[in-house]
């Protein structure tokens, strides 16, 4: 399904990708693993055509596309990052209901809420009103409601506490069957246990997870 063809990447001096190569299959779970600051997040938003690359390509369904093509993200891509404050002023029912309205969806708000460990108190609280890990939560909703072929999640379990963090790991190893997900991450133990693959930033090199264009 998507492909990277020696993609260079520099932040002024720094360089962050140097001809790197990346195959994926459309479905399965893709982990990025390595400390702040490596290049995960640059990566994620390369993929999801939302970073500019300084040379190289990248193939979607074996086309080349690049950032400018916004028809493409928003029809296959659904991102999610640490970054909400676009939403702080919704409440928790005004966010479900803009998703809802936007993805053409129909769901229950109390089971969307159960899915994530919330219920119906929660339906009138601001986002802004929200600790971080109860805003993780909500903002995971977006990958059960949009349903896009490849959902990409950065950091999606970072400040989550133990029985919270297993919860969405559970939620995604079951999109995974249906879906491509990359997600970044640094301590979980159960989605490096169920990935179908890991770029490891501490070893950064050429990948292939597969063949890209059979159900592409």
């Amino acid at each position: 399904m998507i492909r990277l063809i020696d993609i260079n990447k520099n932040f002024g001096e720094k360089n962050i990708l140097k001809n790197f190569n990346l195959s994926l299959p459309s479905t399965g779970l893709f982990l990025l693993v390595g400390p702040s600051g490596v290049g995960k997040t640059t990566l994620l938003k390369i993929i999801s055509l939302q970073e500019n690359i300084d040379s190289g390509k990248i193939l979607f369904n074996d086309n080349e596309v690049n950032s400018s093509t916004h028809s493409l993200f928003e029809n296959n891509f659904t991102f999610i990052d640490q970054d909400f404050s676009l939403f702080n002023q919704l409440n928790v029912k005004e966010f479900i209901s803009f998703l809802l309205n936007y993805y053409k969806k129909s769901y229950n708000f109390n089971e969307l809420l159960s899915k994530v460990n919330l219920n119906s108190h929660y339906l009138d609280k601001k986002i802004c009103e929200l600790s971080k890990g109860e805003t993780e939560r909500i903002a995971f909703l977006n990958a059960i409601i949009s349903d896009k072929p490849v959902i990409i999640l950065d950091e999606p379990t970072s400040n989550l506490d133990p029985n919270n963090t297993e919860l969405i790991e559970k939620l995604i190893i079951e999109l995974k069957k249906d879906h491509l997900l990359l997600v970044s991450t640094h301590k979980d133990e159960l989605l490096i246990k169920e990935s179908d693959g890991i770029i490891d930033f501490n070893n950064l090199s050429n990948i292939n997870f597969g063949s890209v264009t059979t159900n592409g």
